[in-house]
């Protein structure tokens, strides 16, 4: 039987796709590698795309949900929405 993993921290992190399309997002820190409920920009932008073919970064962890939604849209406000695929 597989035990179920459990969050215990948040993070800010993106996906890049080898053309450049890149998503910034948070979540817990299984939230990375979940590519289910995926934005319809995200799923346009990687859809085409195995997993080998994009990064995954953590950019940062933190203990609260809070934080990291904050950070998160930090990040967005600074790269600009229309540089990014979070659409």
């Amino acid at each position: 039987m597989r035990t179920k993993l459990k969050h215990r921290n948040y993070v800010v992190y993106s996906h890049k796709n080898k053309n450049g399309a890149t998503f910034i997002g948070s979540g817990n820190n299984l939230s990375p590698d979940n590519f289910r409920a995926r934005s319809l920009g995200w799923k346009f932008a990687f859809k085409n795309f195995s997993i080998y073919d994009y990064k995954i970064a953590i950019i940062a962890v933190y203990k609260t949900r809070r934080e990291a939604l904050e950070h998160e849209w930090r990040l967005i406000n600074e790269l600009g929405i229309y540089n990014l695929v979070n659409n």
